[in-house]
Protein backbone atom coordinates (compact mmCIF):
# COMPACT_ATOMS: atom_id res chain seq x y z
CA UNK A 1 0.00 0.00 0.00
CA UNK A 2 1.28 3.40 -0.56
CA UNK A 3 1.11 6.34 2.02
CA UNK A 4 -2.36 7.63 1.11
CA UNK A 5 -4.13 4.17 0.81
CA UNK A 6 -2.25 3.21 4.66
CA UNK A 7 -3.69 6.58 5.74
CA UNK A 8 -7.52 5.48 4.27
CA UNK A 9 -6.55 2.16 6.03
CA UNK A 10 -6.03 3.42 9.38
CA UNK A 11 -8.51 5.78 9.58
CA UNK A 12 -11.23 2.82 8.50
CA UNK A 13 -10.16 1.32 11.68
CA UNK A 14 -9.53 3.77 14.39
CA UNK A 15 -12.69 5.99 13.12
CA UNK A 16 -12.38 8.85 15.44
CA UNK A 17 -14.71 11.37 16.20
CA UNK A 18 -15.49 14.36 14.25
CA UNK A 19 -13.77 16.72 17.09
CA UNK A 20 -10.65 14.41 16.76
CA UNK A 21 -7.33 15.78 15.27
CA UNK A 22 -4.75 13.73 13.55
CA UNK A 23 -1.67 14.42 16.26
CA UNK A 24 0.92 11.65 14.28
CA UNK A 25 1.37 10.12 11.09
CA UNK A 26 4.66 7.93 10.54
CA UNK A 27 4.45 6.60 7.30
CA UNK A 28 7.11 3.30 6.09
CA UNK A 29 5.88 1.77 3.07
CA UNK A 30 8.65 0.39 1.61
CA UNK A 31 8.35 -3.61 2.26
CA UNK A 32 8.68 -4.60 6.09
CA UNK A 33 7.58 -1.71 7.11
CA UNK A 34 5.63 -0.14 9.33
CA UNK A 35 3.16 2.76 9.77
CA UNK A 36 1.96 4.35 12.84
CA UNK A 37 -1.38 7.07 12.95
CA UNK A 38 -2.74 8.69 16.20
CA UNK A 39 -5.56 10.60 16.52
CA UNK A 40 -6.57 12.29 19.95
CA UNK A 41 -8.03 15.38 21.71
CA UNK A 42 -8.37 16.82 25.12
CA UNK A 43 -8.86 13.43 27.30
CA UNK A 44 -7.96 10.26 24.56
CA UNK A 45 -6.03 9.47 21.74
CA UNK A 46 -6.24 5.93 19.12
CA UNK A 47 -3.43 5.09 17.73
CA UNK A 48 -3.20 2.65 14.77
CA UNK A 49 -0.18 0.49 13.56
CA UNK A 50 -0.03 -0.90 10.06
CA UNK A 51 2.41 -2.86 8.33
CA UNK A 52 3.35 -2.45 4.56
CA UNK A 53 0.49 -4.49 3.63
CA UNK A 54 -2.30 -2.85 6.24
CA UNK A 55 -2.21 -5.28 8.21
CA UNK A 56 -3.06 -4.00 11.93
CA UNK A 57 -0.14 -5.36 14.03
CA UNK A 58 -1.12 -3.10 17.08
CA UNK A 59 -4.36 -0.51 17.93
CA UNK A 60 -4.51 1.02 21.21
CA UNK A 61 -7.26 3.17 22.76
CA UNK A 62 -5.53 5.53 25.16
CA UNK A 63 -7.72 7.54 28.27
CA UNK A 64 -7.87 7.92 32.21
CA UNK A 65 -10.25 5.13 33.01
CA UNK A 66 -11.55 2.35 30.74
CA UNK A 67 -14.93 1.93 33.76
CA UNK A 68 -18.32 1.45 32.03
CA UNK A 69 -21.83 1.92 33.68
CA UNK A 70 -23.31 -1.30 35.59
CA UNK A 71 -26.21 -1.22 32.85
CA UNK A 72 -23.99 -0.56 29.99
CA UNK A 73 -21.98 -4.11 30.78
CA UNK A 74 -21.89 -7.29 29.08
CA UNK A 75 -20.90 -10.87 29.90
CA UNK A 76 -17.70 -12.29 29.92
CA UNK A 77 -19.26 -14.70 26.91
CA UNK A 78 -20.44 -12.00 25.16
CA UNK A 79 -17.04 -10.11 25.43
CA UNK A 80 -15.50 -12.99 24.02
CA UNK A 81 -17.90 -13.46 21.70
CA UNK A 82 -17.21 -9.76 20.21
CA UNK A 83 -13.75 -10.45 20.11
CA UNK A 84 -13.46 -12.91 18.14
CA UNK A 85 -16.01 -10.62 15.87
CA UNK A 86 -13.24 -8.28 15.45
CA UNK A 87 -10.57 -11.06 14.49
CA UNK A 88 -12.36 -12.42 12.10
CA UNK A 89 -13.04 -8.54 10.58
CA UNK A 90 -9.42 -7.76 10.79
CA UNK A 91 -7.76 -11.22 10.18
CA UNK A 92 -9.85 -13.97 8.17
CA UNK A 93 -8.01 -16.77 9.31
CA UNK A 94 -7.12 -15.93 12.96
CA UNK A 95 -9.43 -18.48 14.37
CA UNK A 96 -8.31 -21.07 12.58
CA UNK A 97 -4.39 -20.36 12.65
CA UNK A 98 -4.77 -19.31 16.64
CA UNK A 99 -6.72 -21.31 19.75
CA UNK A 100 -7.83 -18.85 22.31
CA UNK A 101 -5.84 -20.08 26.02
CA UNK A 102 -6.81 -17.48 28.56
CA UNK A 103 -8.22 -14.05 29.38
CA UNK A 104 -6.73 -11.76 31.84
CA UNK A 105 -8.65 -8.82 33.66
CA UNK A 106 -6.44 -5.32 33.69
CA UNK A 107 -7.97 -1.91 34.60
CA UNK A 108 -11.16 -2.68 34.08
CA UNK A 109 -10.17 -4.16 30.64
CA UNK A 110 -10.92 -8.19 29.52
CA UNK A 111 -7.79 -9.24 27.45
CA UNK A 112 -8.41 -12.09 25.26
CA UNK A 113 -5.57 -14.38 24.04
CA UNK A 114 -5.27 -16.67 21.00
CA UNK A 115 -2.31 -18.17 20.40
CA UNK A 116 -0.86 -20.63 18.85
CA UNK A 117 -0.23 -24.14 20.90
CA UNK A 118 2.85 -26.49 20.65
CA UNK A 119 2.25 -29.17 23.30
CA UNK A 120 -0.97 -27.44 24.58
CA UNK A 121 1.56 -24.18 25.27
CA UNK A 122 1.04 -20.89 23.27
CA UNK A 123 4.34 -20.38 21.59
CA UNK A 124 6.11 -16.69 23.09
CA UNK A 125 5.33 -13.74 20.23
CA UNK A 126 2.52 -15.21 18.19
CA UNK A 127 -0.59 -15.21 18.23
CA UNK A 128 -3.32 -12.40 18.78
CA UNK A 129 -4.19 -10.39 21.95
CA UNK A 130 -7.76 -8.37 21.92
CA UNK A 131 -8.49 -6.08 25.17
CA UNK A 132 -12.31 -5.06 25.13
CA UNK A 133 -13.96 -2.80 28.41
CA UNK A 134 -16.69 -4.09 29.71
CA UNK A 135 -19.51 -3.06 27.36
CA UNK A 136 -17.66 -4.52 24.77
CA UNK A 137 -15.62 -1.98 23.28
CA UNK A 138 -12.38 -2.42 21.35
CA UNK A 139 -9.52 -0.97 23.81
CA UNK A 140 -6.45 -2.73 22.52
CA UNK A 141 -5.36 -5.45 19.66
CA UNK A 142 -1.80 -6.54 19.52
CA UNK A 143 -1.03 -9.00 16.38
CA UNK A 144 2.03 -10.92 16.56
CA UNK A 145 1.90 -13.22 13.53
CA UNK A 146 2.35 -17.35 13.19
CA UNK A 147 5.83 -18.80 14.08
CA UNK A 148 7.42 -21.91 12.60
CA UNK A 149 6.99 -24.98 14.51
CA UNK A 150 9.64 -25.57 16.88
CA UNK A 151 11.10 -28.65 17.58
CA UNK A 152 10.08 -30.62 20.63
CA UNK A 153 12.31 -32.37 22.61
CA UNK A 154 13.23 -36.11 22.55
CA UNK A 155 13.89 -35.72 26.48
CA UNK A 156 12.56 -33.77 29.21
CA UNK A 157 14.97 -33.20 32.23
CA UNK A 158 13.47 -34.10 35.54
CA UNK A 159 12.21 -31.25 37.77
CA UNK A 160 14.08 -33.18 40.86
CA UNK A 161 17.07 -32.39 39.07
CA UNK A 162 16.23 -28.86 38.25
CA UNK A 163 15.80 -28.13 42.02
CA UNK A 164 18.56 -29.42 43.17
CA UNK A 165 20.25 -27.26 40.34
CA UNK A 166 18.50 -24.04 41.44
CA UNK A 167 19.71 -25.01 45.63
CA UNK A 168 23.18 -24.42 43.49
CA UNK A 169 22.32 -21.23 41.78
CA UNK A 170 19.85 -19.26 43.38
CA UNK A 171 20.90 -16.24 45.31
CA UNK A 172 18.81 -13.17 46.79
CA UNK A 173 19.30 -9.79 47.20
CA UNK A 174 17.19 -6.93 48.90
CA UNK A 175 14.74 -4.32 47.26
CA UNK A 176 12.21 -1.88 47.44
CA UNK A 177 9.22 -2.58 45.47
CA UNK A 178 5.13 -1.34 45.10
CA UNK A 179 3.25 -4.31 45.68
CA UNK A 180 -0.26 -4.00 45.95
CA UNK A 181 0.04 -0.63 46.65
CA UNK A 182 2.22 -0.70 49.39
CA UNK A 183 6.12 -0.29 49.37
CA UNK A 184 7.82 -3.43 51.05
CA UNK A 185 11.49 -4.48 51.28
CA UNK A 186 11.98 -7.80 49.53
CA UNK A 187 14.06 -10.56 48.24
CA UNK A 188 14.54 -11.02 44.71
CA UNK A 189 16.22 -13.31 42.42
CA UNK A 190 19.83 -12.15 42.35
CA UNK A 191 21.72 -10.90 38.55
CA UNK A 192 22.30 -14.78 38.18
CA UNK A 193 18.90 -15.80 37.14
CA UNK A 194 19.25 -19.49 35.94
CA UNK A 195 16.94 -20.20 33.12
CA UNK A 196 16.34 -23.70 32.37
CA UNK A 197 15.91 -25.40 28.99
CA UNK A 198 13.80 -28.37 29.24
CA UNK A 199 16.18 -30.44 28.01
CA UNK A 200 19.56 -29.67 29.53
CA UNK A 201 20.04 -29.40 33.16
CA UNK A 202 22.59 -27.00 33.52
CA UNK A 203 21.06 -23.54 33.50
CA UNK A 204 21.47 -20.57 31.22
CA UNK A 205 22.36 -17.66 32.88
CA UNK A 206 20.09 -15.11 31.89
CA UNK A 207 22.09 -12.47 29.97
CA UNK A 208 19.78 -9.52 30.30
CA UNK A 209 19.74 -9.36 33.89
CA UNK A 210 23.41 -10.81 34.32
CA UNK A 211 24.89 -7.70 32.49
CA UNK A 212 23.64 -5.20 34.09
CA UNK A 213 25.75 -2.61 36.45
CA UNK A 214 25.36 0.52 37.72
CA UNK A 215 26.87 4.44 37.52
CA UNK A 216 26.94 7.19 39.46
CA UNK A 217 25.83 10.63 38.13
CA UNK A 218 27.46 13.78 38.00
CA UNK A 219 26.45 16.03 41.08
CA UNK A 220 23.41 17.89 41.31
CA UNK A 221 24.61 21.07 40.06
CA UNK A 222 22.44 24.81 41.91
CA UNK A 223 20.33 26.03 38.93
CA UNK A 224 18.21 28.61 38.74
CA UNK A 225 14.43 27.78 38.51
CA UNK A 226 13.76 27.21 35.00
CA UNK A 227 10.21 27.20 33.37
CA UNK A 228 8.62 24.03 31.77
CA UNK A 229 8.52 25.51 28.63
CA UNK A 230 12.51 26.20 28.97
CA UNK A 231 12.61 22.52 30.43
CA UNK A 232 11.23 21.63 27.40
CA UNK A 233 12.54 23.00 24.63
CA UNK A 234 8.93 24.94 23.78
CA UNK A 235 9.60 27.85 21.65
CA UNK A 236 7.70 31.08 20.55
CA UNK A 237 6.52 29.45 17.44
CA UNK A 238 5.03 26.69 19.53
CA UNK A 239 1.14 26.92 21.22
CA UNK A 240 -1.06 25.15 23.88
CA UNK A 241 -3.69 23.52 21.18
CA UNK A 242 -4.77 21.13 24.63
CA UNK A 243 -5.15 21.48 28.52
CA UNK A 244 -6.92 19.14 30.81
CA UNK A 245 -6.83 18.20 34.02
CA UNK A 246 -8.14 14.50 35.16
CA UNK A 247 -7.40 12.36 38.41
CA UNK A 248 -4.93 15.28 39.72
CA UNK A 249 -3.15 15.19 36.64
CA UNK A 250 -2.49 17.77 33.89
CA UNK A 251 -1.93 16.66 30.85
CA UNK A 252 -0.66 19.67 28.03
CA UNK A 253 -0.53 19.47 24.16
CA UNK A 254 1.87 22.26 22.36
CA UNK A 255 2.40 22.25 18.50
CA UNK A 256 3.27 24.34 15.43
CA UNK A 257 0.72 25.65 12.94
CA UNK A 258 -1.51 23.38 11.40
CA UNK A 259 -0.10 22.11 7.82
CA UNK A 260 -2.68 19.87 5.63
CA UNK A 261 -4.50 18.89 8.79
CA UNK A 262 -2.01 17.71 10.79
CA UNK A 263 -0.21 19.45 13.87
CA UNK A 264 3.72 19.70 13.28
CA UNK A 265 5.92 19.26 16.08
CA UNK A 266 3.66 18.11 18.83
CA UNK A 267 4.83 17.75 22.32
CA UNK A 268 2.76 15.97 25.03
CA UNK A 269 3.40 16.67 28.97
CA UNK A 270 1.67 15.50 31.77
CA UNK A 271 2.16 17.30 35.43
CA UNK A 272 1.50 15.86 38.52
CA UNK A 273 -0.80 18.16 40.29
CA UNK A 274 0.13 16.81 43.90
CA UNK A 275 3.63 17.56 43.36
CA UNK A 276 3.85 19.54 40.21
CA UNK A 277 6.43 17.44 39.50
CA UNK A 278 6.97 16.56 35.42
CA UNK A 279 5.75 12.83 34.88
CA UNK A 280 6.73 12.40 31.11
CA UNK A 281 7.01 13.83 28.36
CA UNK A 282 7.01 12.73 24.32
CA UNK A 283 8.14 15.25 21.81
CA UNK A 284 7.10 14.36 18.51
CA UNK A 285 9.14 17.11 16.47
CA UNK A 286 9.67 15.41 12.90
CA UNK A 287 13.38 16.90 12.09
CA UNK A 288 16.96 15.99 11.83
CA UNK A 289 19.89 17.72 13.01
CA UNK A 290 23.10 18.08 12.39
CA UNK A 291 24.38 16.48 15.59
CA UNK A 292 25.96 13.71 15.69
CA UNK A 293 26.22 13.04 19.37
CA UNK A 294 28.54 10.19 20.83
CA UNK A 295 26.39 7.74 23.81
CA UNK A 296 28.43 9.69 26.58
CA UNK A 297 27.46 13.55 24.99
CA UNK A 298 24.01 11.91 24.58
CA UNK A 299 24.01 10.62 28.35
CA UNK A 300 25.19 14.39 29.34
CA UNK A 301 21.99 15.86 27.60
CA UNK A 302 19.97 13.24 29.24
CA UNK A 303 21.46 14.08 32.65
CA UNK A 304 21.24 17.96 32.28
CA UNK A 305 17.46 17.52 31.56
CA UNK A 306 17.08 15.33 34.46
CA UNK A 307 18.84 17.90 36.95
CA UNK A 308 15.89 20.60 35.33
CA UNK A 309 13.21 18.35 35.42
CA UNK A 310 13.49 16.26 38.87
CA UNK A 311 15.76 17.97 40.80
CA UNK A 312 14.66 16.13 43.98
CA UNK A 313 14.67 12.63 42.66
CA UNK A 314 18.03 13.32 40.70
CA UNK A 315 20.24 12.49 44.05
CA UNK A 316 18.60 9.46 44.02
CA UNK A 317 19.11 8.06 40.78
CA UNK A 318 21.71 6.12 39.02
CA UNK A 319 22.36 5.16 35.48
CA UNK A 320 21.20 0.96 34.50
CA UNK A 321 23.77 0.09 32.06
CA UNK A 322 22.68 -2.73 30.48
CA UNK A 323 25.00 -3.77 26.95
CA UNK A 324 21.34 -5.26 25.33
CA UNK A 325 19.58 -1.98 25.51
CA UNK A 326 20.12 0.39 22.82
CA UNK A 327 22.09 3.17 24.13
CA UNK A 328 19.37 5.83 23.29
CA UNK A 329 17.16 5.24 25.85
CA UNK A 330 18.84 5.85 29.20
CA UNK A 331 17.01 3.50 32.47
CA UNK A 332 18.18 5.33 35.70
CA UNK A 333 17.44 3.38 38.89
CA UNK A 334 16.06 4.72 41.98
CA UNK A 335 18.36 3.51 44.99
CA UNK A 336 17.66 4.67 48.30
CA UNK A 337 20.58 6.48 50.59
CA UNK A 338 21.37 2.84 52.43
CA UNK A 339 22.29 2.19 48.40
CA UNK A 340 19.20 -0.57 48.37
CA UNK A 341 17.66 -0.61 44.89
CA UNK A 342 13.80 -0.25 44.03
CA UNK A 343 12.02 -0.99 41.11
CA UNK A 344 10.92 2.61 40.39
CA UNK A 345 12.90 3.58 37.26
CA UNK A 346 13.31 6.91 35.32
CA UNK A 347 14.05 6.59 31.31
CA UNK A 348 15.18 9.47 28.65
CA UNK A 349 15.19 9.20 25.13
CA UNK A 350 17.66 11.43 23.53
CA UNK A 351 17.70 12.44 19.24
CA UNK A 352 21.51 11.94 18.53
CA UNK A 353 21.19 14.00 15.81
CA UNK A 354 19.45 17.05 17.55
CA UNK A 355 20.06 16.70 21.05
CA UNK A 356 16.20 17.27 21.92
CA UNK A 357 14.79 14.63 24.78
CA UNK A 358 12.08 12.90 22.72
CA UNK A 359 10.65 10.79 25.22
CA UNK A 360 10.99 10.84 29.26
CA UNK A 361 9.27 8.73 31.62
CA UNK A 362 9.42 9.02 35.50
CA UNK A 363 5.92 7.96 37.10
CA UNK A 364 3.89 8.53 40.31
CA UNK A 365 7.20 8.23 42.83
CA UNK A 366 6.70 9.36 46.51
CA UNK A 367 10.48 10.16 47.99
CA UNK A 368 8.82 10.50 51.39
CA UNK A 369 7.55 7.24 51.59
CA UNK A 370 10.29 5.87 50.07
CA UNK A 371 12.70 7.09 53.03
CA UNK A 372 10.53 5.56 55.74
CA UNK A 373 10.58 2.58 54.29
CA UNK A 374 12.98 0.22 56.75
CA UNK A 375 16.17 -0.82 54.75
CA UNK A 376 17.20 -3.29 57.44
CA UNK A 377 15.55 -6.94 57.19
CA UNK A 378 14.15 -8.87 59.69
CA UNK A 379 15.34 -12.38 57.50
CA UNK A 380 18.65 -13.26 55.98
CA UNK A 381 19.13 -13.58 52.51
CA UNK A 382 19.56 -17.33 53.05
CA UNK A 383 15.71 -17.75 54.65
CA UNK A 384 14.45 -15.92 51.68
CA UNK A 385 16.31 -18.50 49.71
CA UNK A 386 15.10 -20.78 52.08
CA UNK A 387 11.34 -20.28 51.90
CA UNK A 388 11.43 -19.75 47.92
CA UNK A 389 12.95 -23.25 47.81
CA UNK A 390 10.17 -24.42 49.66
CA UNK A 391 7.72 -23.13 47.41
CA UNK A 392 9.89 -23.57 44.41
CA UNK A 393 7.99 -25.73 41.52
CA UNK A 394 8.68 -26.05 37.33
CA UNK A 395 6.25 -25.81 34.41
CA UNK A 396 6.82 -25.97 31.23
CA UNK A 397 6.92 -22.76 28.74
CA UNK A 398 8.07 -21.70 25.76
CA UNK A 399 10.80 -18.71 25.27
CA UNK A 400 12.20 -17.30 22.42
CA UNK A 401 15.22 -18.53 21.01
CA UNK A 402 18.41 -17.04 20.02
CA UNK A 403 17.39 -16.83 16.52
CA UNK A 404 14.90 -14.58 15.13
CA UNK A 405 11.23 -16.36 15.05
CA UNK A 406 12.87 -19.46 16.85
CA UNK A 407 10.84 -21.14 19.70
CA UNK A 408 12.64 -23.15 22.73
CA UNK A 409 11.09 -24.98 25.59
CA UNK A 410 12.23 -24.00 29.12
CA UNK A 411 10.73 -24.41 33.34
CA UNK A 412 9.23 -21.48 34.64
CA UNK A 413 9.15 -20.72 38.00
CA UNK A 414 6.13 -21.72 40.10
CA UNK A 415 4.43 -21.51 43.69
CA UNK A 416 3.70 -25.17 44.18
CA UNK A 417 0.84 -24.23 46.57
CA UNK A 418 -0.94 -21.41 44.60
CA UNK A 419 -0.01 -22.23 41.09
CA UNK A 420 1.02 -18.71 40.63
CA UNK A 421 4.63 -17.56 39.01
CA UNK A 422 7.00 -16.89 41.97
CA UNK A 423 8.21 -13.63 42.61
CA UNK A 424 9.55 -12.57 45.96
CA UNK A 425 9.68 -13.19 49.71
CA UNK A 426 8.89 -10.28 52.16
CA UNK A 427 12.32 -9.42 53.78
CA UNK A 428 10.48 -8.48 57.22
CA UNK A 429 7.96 -11.42 57.63
CA UNK A 430 8.98 -13.91 55.63
CA UNK A 431 5.78 -13.47 53.24
CA UNK A 432 6.10 -15.59 49.77
CA UNK A 433 4.44 -13.13 46.43
CA UNK A 434 3.54 -14.00 43.80
CA UNK A 435 3.67 -12.20 40.37
CA UNK A 436 -0.31 -12.11 40.38
CA UNK A 437 -0.62 -10.52 44.20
Amino acid sequence: MNHQQLKERALCIAKPPKNFQLMFEEVDAQPGGESLFIWGDDQETIKVQLDDAGTITSYFISKEGYKVSVGDEISLEERRQRAEQFLLKYYPNALTDFIFYKVESIDDIEQFYYGQLVMDLPLANAGIMVGLDKAGNLIELMYMGKLPEPKIPHKLVDTTALYENAKRHIRMRLVIAKIAGQLRLIYELDNVYPVYQADILEPVINEQRSTIRYRALPPLVATTTSSLEEILGINSEMQIINATIYNNVKRIVWAKEKVAGLYEDNVHARIDMNTGRLLNITNFKAYQGDLQLSDEEALQKASAFLQLAVPEIYPYLQLEIDENRQPAQFTFRIRTVQNINTHFMVTVIVNYSTGDVESFHCGRIDLEQLQQVSSIPVISAQQAKDIFLAHLDFRLAWGMGNEMGSSILWYDYYDKITGNRLGYIDAIDGTVITFQD
